[in-house]
């Protein structure tokens, strides 16, 4: 029988491993529902017969909290505002990312999408509740006509992220909104792409210091400085 400490409990986004969070807080209890489309029919001459389907897709039901202080029980680093959590679950069952869930210990490791998000507090400690239901996500592979399953071995399902290079002029408002659809959503390529961005900035920066020149911006102000060049994934 595991212990708890070798349950712990990932997500990350399936195109991007470096957008991830872990829970804090393992889960007293979590649900998987692994069903099966089994069809019954009516046969005159026997009555109901159930015949064997093709698999469901999974279902993952998790409830825990997101803490406001540092308790003894955590299972790693929390972030300082539990609704930090909160704000990166929501883009990304907003925006539709496929997400990965792993629960070590659990055998339970496969893309999903996020289908419900809820969340509330029941007292004054700060401490956030919250209960994710994931749903199986995977890829229909139509060149053979087969569904290649999202935990499967063999040929990865993952496709490769797509790109854009900043030129001059853009800003993250414009490449969000002719690319993902709307400028709102800039402050999620901007989260998605921090580290490249603020490399580039600081990279612009020192060019700048030896041409002379002074930049008195410590950071790229949350993407207002987009260098030319800077490799974005959208």
């Amino acid at each position: 029988m595991n212990a708890v400490k070798d349950i712990q409990v990932f997500l990350e986004e399936a195109a991007n491993k470096e957008e991830s969070i872990q829970l804090p807080v393992v889960p007293a209890s979590f649900q998987v529902d692994d069903g099966q489309n089994n069809v019954v029919v009516n046969i005159t001459s026997m009555g109901d017969a159930n015949l064997p389907g093709k698999k469901a897709l999974r279902e993952l039901i998790l409830a825990s909290f997101f803490p406001a202080q540092d308790y003894g029980f955590l299972v790693c680093a929390r972030k300082d505002d539990p609704y930090e959590y909160i704000e990166w679950l929501r883009e990304r069952k907003n925006n539709g990312v496929i997400m990965r869930v792993i629960v070590t210990g659990a055998d339970i490791n496969f893309t999903c999408l996020i289908e419900k998000l809820e969340y509330g507090e029941d007292d004054a400690s700060g401490d956030v509740n919250f209960s994710i239901s994931l749903k199986e996500y995977i890829v229909l592979d139509r060149a053979e006509g087969k569904d290649v399953k999202s935990g499967s071995s063999g040929r990865s399902n993952r496709s490769k992220p797509k790109t854009y290079t900043v030129k001059k002029g853009d800003t993250l408002k414009k490449i969000a909104k002719k690319y993902l659809g709307s400028a709102s959503k800039s402050k999620y390529l901007y989260k998605k792409n921090k580290k490249a961005i603020e490399k580039a900035f600081k990279k612009w920066k020192k060019k700048q210091k030896k041409k002379g020149k002074t930049v008195k911006a410590k950071n790229s102000q949350k993407g207002k400085y987009l260098i030319k060049g800077t490799k974005l994934v959208l």
